[in-house]
């Protein structure tokens, strides 16, 4: 699954036959960690003003908000 890492990586298939029984196996994954940058760039100059960076894993929200840097830039 992309982004995510399994616990156990290989699944054994011994007693696996066409009369063996249904084998469940439950596998576990783990989000993986992600790195983002975000950068604020000037629309008139085409300059780069700030960059932030920012971790977090993998579908979960980092709770980073561009408003108040956008409202310090357009003052």
């Amino acid at each position: 699954v992309t982004g995510y890492t399994p616990r156990v990586k290989t699944v054994s298939n011994k007693n696996v036959a066409h009369d063996a029984q249904n084998i469940d196996v439950v596998v576990i994954y783990d989000a993986d960690a992600q790195k983002a940058k975000v950068a604020y760039i000037d629309d008139m100059t085409g300059k780069t003003l700030k960059t932030d960076s920012l971790t977090g894993v993998t579908n979960a929200k980092s709770g980073y908000t561009t408003a108040d840097s956008i409202k310090t830039y357009q003052a």
